[in-house]
């Protein structure tokens, strides 16, 4: 479109006014666009439109004058948040001819030129850590709470503001933090695990969207983040304990995690106590508050362990563990002592219907004589006082207490079965080197400590058994010796039922001065191979080779006991790197 000009100059000729008039006329007539030259109009501006650009052109406008046809360079383009600049446009929406510096500028005297905008299309990369949530502190990672990154990086990240979202998950909790560097985001969210809920397949997985700011896309799905929840509220998801947090695992264990399950993934020792008078660990689990989760000792071993309560019952690693589902197993518990007032165990103080399995026990478990109560009444290498199931245990070190005192079990009204004693056991009444007293079922077992009873019912396998069962035993004690009082001694002190299948092959049963032996008088210091109440006797021509085990007394070689060619005895499958004695007649 051409626009016409008026040029107006006053003449006094007619004839030379009407020329002048047109050569002006003429002269304001745009050149052909088709073949331009220099610029008529002279001076023309050009305006640069940023429309709405957070940091507009510069400059702004270019002047241009003839001979001039077109722009030597551009300004430096405006920049806007979240939009990518693209170019100069003749139209306003950017439906117009793109103008440059090859653009013939014929237009206008003023003339306008817009910037086009695109939105920006971020290239957006998510990368985060993963984290782990347990109720116990565990070196890397603490208690309930965890902290991971996300990290944004992509085109032109620096200049956005993003924020991220997390859906909701049961038992989690979090809150953002943010860490902008330069071309990098990074969130920090802060994970907190309520402590109670059940995560049955053991991980929830956060999922992270990003909110943009205007202008942006961000067309990347939900990124999911996996944090793994160890509950421990579920045996197949113990909560893993380890040098780093074994005390916190023991104030743990014995205030809320008394339900929960555990697994020990190290061998560790316990701190030394300052003196044989103080404790560096308190048992967990007490008769208001008894443990009923597990603690699956994966084969490896606590040593140290130093209990000095002579003032509290059921004392042990666990104090008192309860029910079906309470299960100690697979724990090699290895130095140092056990003192409580009574139902004293290195392991378990007090099982009520629970198991305690699979352990090798070398503590020292005491309880001090008092006078009257019940001080020193239930002692036992591996369970003071038990009700459950305690089986396929091995221990070594001393026994001693005042009632009920046994290489493995106390007193015992459960069952005790697949065990060898070659714990020294002593106290006063009713000692026994398996079991102090009985009225449950003791099977499969056999002791080769020594035993020492001061008053009464004193036996290699049991000191006294009430009514209880007593099958496939086998007393190798190294000795058996009272003093005093009233004796009954051998290898059972006295069983008021009948026993099956049990064997003696004691060594030395001693007591000072002739009296009744249920049946058997004794000399001072003598010998014998039965030596005992009811129980066939054998010599180690017999209980040296395997076919005695396997056939005589029927026990499990394919699963709970191997031959230990050393010592010519069975040892317990699990535990054949335990030291196991011969028997020297």
């Amino acid at each position: 479109m051409k626009t016409t000009h008026f040029c107006m100059k006053r003449c006094t000729l007619g004839t030379l006014c009407t020329f002048v008039v047109s050569m002006v006329l003429g002269a304001c007539e745009p050149p052909d666009m088709g073949n331009p030259v220099a610029n008529p109009y002279g001076v023309v501006t050009i305006n640069f439109d940023s429309k709405g650009a957070d940091v507009e052109a510069e400059p702004s406008s270019i002047t241009i004058r003839p001979p001039a046809t077109t722009l030597d360079s551009l300004p430096v383009p405006p920049t806007r948040a979240g939009y990518t600049f693209v170019e100069w446009n003749t139209a306003s929406d950017g439906s117009g001819d793109t103008f440059n510096e090859e653009t013939l500028i014929r237009a206008n005297i003023l003339l306008i030129v817009y910037a086009r905008w695109e939105p920006l299309k971020l290239d957006v990369g998510i990368a985060h850590s993963a984290a782990t949530l347990t109720p116990i502190k565990n070196g890397e990672y603490d208690e309930r709470s965890t902290s991971l990154t996300v990290a944004v990086s992509g085109a032109d990240v620096s200049k956005a503001a993003f924020d991220i979202h997390l859906r909701p998950v049961a038992g989690l909790s979090y809150e953002v933090a943010r860490d902008f560097r330069e071309n990098e985001k990074t969130f920090v969210v802060n994970v907190r695990y309520d402590g109670k809920t059940a995560f049955p397949e053991g991980a929830a997985n956060l999922y992270v969207n990003l909110k943009t700011p205007e202008g942006y896309e961000y067309k990347g799905k939900a990124q999911s983040i996996p944090v793994k929840v160890i509950d421990g509220l579920a045996k197949t998801r113990p909560i893993p304990v380890n040098q780093t947090n074994i005390g916190h695992f023991n104030a743990y264990a014995r205030t809320d995690g008394l339900n929960r399950h555990y697994r020990l993934m190290q061998s560790m020792e316990l701190e030394s106590p300052e003196s044989p008078e103080t404790s560096n660990w308190t048992a967990i689990g007490t008769e208001e508050a008894p443990f009923t989760g597990s603690f699956d000792g994966g084969g490896q071993s606590i040593y140290g362990l130093s209990i000095h309560r002579p003032d509290d019952d059921d004392q042990g690693l666990f104090g008192h563990i309860s029910g079906p589902k309470a299960v100690i197993e697979n724990l090699r518990l290895e130095g140092g002592s056990v003192n409580g007032r009574g139902t004293v165990g290195g392991v378990v103080g007090r099982n009520s219907e629970g198991r305690v399995q699979n352990c090798y026990v070398s503590v020292s478990s005491r309880s001090e004589y008092r006078d009257g109560g019940t001080w020193g009444y239930g002692v036992g290498g591996v369970v003071g006082s038990n009700s459950g199931t305690v089986q396929n245990c091995y221990v070594a070190g001393e026994v001693n207490g005042n009632s009920g005192v046994g290489g493995v079990v106390g007193y015992n009204t459960g069952m005790v079965q697949n065990c060898h004693a070659r714990a020294d056991s002593s106290g006063r009444y009713n000692v026994g080197g398996v079991v102090g007293s009985n009225s449950g079922t003791v099977q499969n077992c056999y002791a080769t400590g020594s035993v020492y009873g001061e008053i009464q019912y004193t036996g290699g396998v049991m000191g006294v058994n009430y009514g209880g069962t007593v099958r496939n035993c086998v007393a190798l004690n190294s000795s058996v010796t009272t003093a005093g009082g009233q004796y009954f001694i051998g290898c059972i002190g006295y069983s008021g039922s009948p026993m099956e299948n049990n064997y003696a092959g004691c060594i030395n049963i001693r007591y000072d001065v002739n009296r009744y032996n249920l049946g058997k008088p004794v000399t001072s210091d003598s010998t014998g191979v039965d030596g005992g109440y009811a129980m066939a006797g054998i010599n180690p021509g017999e209980y040296n080779h395997p076919s005695f085990w396997t056939g005589t007394m029927g026990w499990n070689f394919d699963e709970v006991w191997d031959w230990s060619s050393t010592a010519h005895l069975p040892v317990l499958r699990g535990v054949a790197s335990l030291r196991v004695l011969p028997i020297v007649p």
